[in-house]
């Protein structure tokens, strides 16, 4: 019997207690990460004049000034650094439409630092047909997740819309996310020294300071002195900044980027000025 294989697929299931999380490989370089999750039903409370939206998932709420107050769910994934994300897709399922007796409440304008007092004025809504009119957004950015550099993407979900013209809320219970995202370059053995610690002081203070770099080295951490004199004459990397703070700065990033260094210690204080203060490193 010939067998014929026309693709193959690799996929992950990871199940959790709200849903699930997939992983496919749609081509070469491309990941697909599906989640699927259920939004719980909405809970309302009625006051005197508004009705008030409630959601278990709701990690906020929409507080921009003349927007309606209702539940926002953040999910927050994270991925390798400088890991490209191309494509988010959100889809909804489920939707639900319930009438609500009283308008929902409007976010009020920010109370300015000079007044007391909230606005007699009751806030007015913003003109619109359904509130919010994307039902999602997101945003990338970067940082360090422990002891490690980190791509971030947060997914800010709408599940609830509100109708103000007919007050109805319309309700989504099912969440399908599926992103796809190329992982970064393995990153090249690096051919040039690499140093743990950085230590930065003027050129008067290096032979002072040589027992230290040795205790350093000779307890197993790498360590590299340097003079701050040959920061700003591009000795080591191109020099950048305004001025000598801003330099000593964007080495410090250079030295991280490419030194993989862990470690600043800044050596040198203040060398007098009364009027105007001096200082053996400028920072």
């Amino acid at each position: 019997m010939k067998k014929s294989l026309t693709g193959v697929i690799i996929a992950v299931i990871i199940i959790s207690g709200y849903g699930a999380v997939a992983y496919s490989f749609t081509d070469q370089n491309s990941i697909e990460k599906r989640d699927i999750f259920f939004v719980s039903s909405v809970q309302l409370t009625e006051g005197e004049d508004y009705t008030t939206v409630n959601l278990f998932e709701a990690t906020s709420y929409l507080t921009t000034p003349g927007s309606y107050v209702l539940p926002v769910v953040t999910r927050v994934y994270t991925f390798p650094f400088l890991t490209k994300i191309t494509n988010v897709a959100i889809q909804f399922s489920e939707v639900q439409e319930r009438t609500i007796a009283k308008p929902l409440k409007v976010t009020p304008q920010a109370l300015p630092d000079n007044r007391k007092e909230p606005p007699s004025i009751l806030p007015q809504p913003a003109s619109c047909t359904i509130c919010p009119e994307q039902s999602y957004s997101y945003h990338i950015a970067a940082g360090r997740d422990g002891d490690s550099l980190t791509t971030f993407l947060a997914i800010h979900l709408y599940p609830i819309q509100y109708l103000p013209s007919d007050n109805i809320l319309r309700c989504s219970q099912n969440v399908e996310i599926t992103i796809t995202y190329k992982l970064p370059e393995p990153r090249q053995t690096a051919t040039v020294d690499q140093y743990d610690l950085i230590i930065i002081a003027p050129k008067a203070f290096s032979q002072a300071l040589q027992p230290l770099v040795t205790h350093k080295i000779n307890n197993g951490l790498t360590t590299k002195l340097v003079a701050h004199e040959e920061i700003c004459d591009s000795v080591y990397f191109p020099v950048e900044g305004r001025d000598c703070a801003e330099e000593m700065k964007y080495f410090i990033k250079n030295a991280f980027d490419q030194w993989d260094t862990k470690y600043v210690l800044l050596v040198g204080g203040r060398s007098g000025g009364i009027t105007q203060e001096k200082w053996w490193v400028p920072v």
